[in-house]
């Protein structure tokens, strides 16, 4: 008589269960450096490998059963938590960067209006208005 059967279940839970602290652990690393100054490209880039190897895992955690029990359930809570702070930190750098850019093209245009982009080798004519 084989117990194997009987083992796998338990097996796959802790499996799953491994796979959840490991979305965890890389959720709290994007929680650190979401909340830092996103200034150097090197720090976007290991943002973006954290957002990518978190999405990985998570791919691979939705192809198995879920994990039953209070271990995974609070595990999974805790990534709700954290995660819920990183995407709080992240559209705050998103609204950040997007009014820096509006201020940027505001003061380019505010530039090209004194200067013309093109010299004007026509003349032109001024209507005005006889009342």
């Amino acid at each position: 008589m084989s117990d194997q059967p009987i083992n796998q279940p338990i097996k796959e839970q802790a499996a799953q269960t491994r796979l959840y602290s490991e979305i965890y652990a890389v959720t709290k690393d994007l929680a650190q450096l979401s909340a830092c100054d996103l200034t150097e490209e090197q720090q976007t880039e290991q943002l973006q490998h954290l957002l990518d190897k978190r999405q990985e895992l998570i791919d691979r955690s939705m192809k198995q059963e879920p994990a039953a029990g209070d271990e995974a359930r609070s595990i999974l809570e805790k990534v709700a938590v954290l995660d819920v702070t990183v995407r709080k930190n992240l559209q705050q750098k998103r609204d950040h960067f997007r009014s820096e850019l509006q201020k940027i093209h505001t003061g380019k245009q505010a530039g090209r209006a004194y200067n013309p982009s093109r010299p004007q080798r026509e003349g032109f004519f001024i209507d005005t208005r006889k009342n």
